[in-house]
């Protein structure tokens, strides 16, 4: 994976202004970011609140891959090609004048985008674990809907489920080295997955926010630009 490539390595908070929209994205009801952590290093040493104890065990490697896994057993939540994939709707925005006049611009996916954009959506499972699990719920769709799905006119985007930290973790304290290894074990995977089998030598920008941000942070720091 130290191999020389083409990306733009950007972790950027997102809005919806991010790809040239004026409307202000919402954000899901009970989100959250997990406290006392910073982006893994090297081998992730991200601080613990308190024990696992305090909340549900989080999850250990599963034997059965998802159904809808690939074949690496990596579930997509967008990647061209899904029959459902959330980042490739209609995205078509409201403009709304300083006179309240509103304004509907169109706007589609782009059909041959020059780049990549890989993206690890924040904080938003409701499981109640630590970890969640590869199900491709409401929040995540919604988020993939609102937050990065703008981007698909520059980009083809890439977003995979990964175990991350809940809400239910952060709200109770039961996050520890442990669940934080594991969440970003998972995105790990997904980005060699993606790089083995989808990239093809394309250029690459990094998307996250929150807890997406701070994984990716140390995703690019021991997979593509180690220092």
């Amino acid at each position: 994976m130290r191999r020389s490539i083409l990306f733009l390595a950007l972790v950027v908070v997102l809005t919806a202004a991010a790809c040239g929209s004026s409307t202000a994205a919402a954000t899901p009801t009970g989100t959250a970011t997990p406290t006392g952590t910073a982006a893994p290093t090297a081998t992730p040493t991200l601080t613990a609140t308190a024990t696992e104890s305090s909340a549900p065990a989080s999850p250990g490697p599963t034997s059965t891959a998802p159904a809808d896994a690939d074949a690496a057993g990596i579930v997509w939540l967008c990647k061209p090609g899904l029959a459902d994939n959330p980042c490739t709707g209609d995205l078509s925005t409201t403009i709304i004048d300083s006179e309240g006049k509103e304004t509907v611009v169109p706007a589609q996916p782009a059909k041959d985008p020059p780049i990549d954009c890989f993206y690890i959506y924040p904080t938003v499972s409701q499981q109640m674990r630590v970890n969640a699990d590869l199900s491709i719920d409401p929040e995540e769709l919604s988020v993939a809907r609102y937050q990065v799905a703008p981007f698909s006119q520059v980009c083809n985007v890439y977003a995979p489920i990964y175990p991350q930290l809940t809400v239910n973790a952060s709200s109770s304290g039961g996050i520890s080295a442990n669940s934080i290894q594991i969440a970003y074990e998972g995105v790990r995977a997904a980005f060699a997955d993606y790089m083995a089998n989808y990239n093809h030598g394309r250029g690459i920008v990094f998307i996250g926010h929150s807890q997406g941000a701070e994984v990716l942070t140390g995703l690019i720091h021991n997979e593509v630009h180690p220092q």
